[in-house]
């Protein structure tokens, strides 16, 4: 998100857990997350932030 004043605002912490840990049990966004991902990963927080990038990126041409 996005505030008032143009800066960035991280949400959405309902996914939040410890690398290792399942993700089966945790709530995720329909249609943004990888289903093949299926434990906490460090890699999975850097796809995730590559393809959040991109689509900023993109959306800013």
């Amino acid at each position: 998100m996005i505030d008032e004043h143009g800066s960035p605002i991280l949400i959405d912490f309902g996914g939040l857990c410890l690398e290792g840990e399942s993700l089966r049990t945790v709530k995720r966004t329909c249609g943004w997350y990888d289903e093949a991902v299926t434990e906490a990963t460090k890699q999975a927080d850097v796809d995730a932030l590559a393809e959040i990038e991109g689509l900023v990126i993109c959306s800013a041409r």
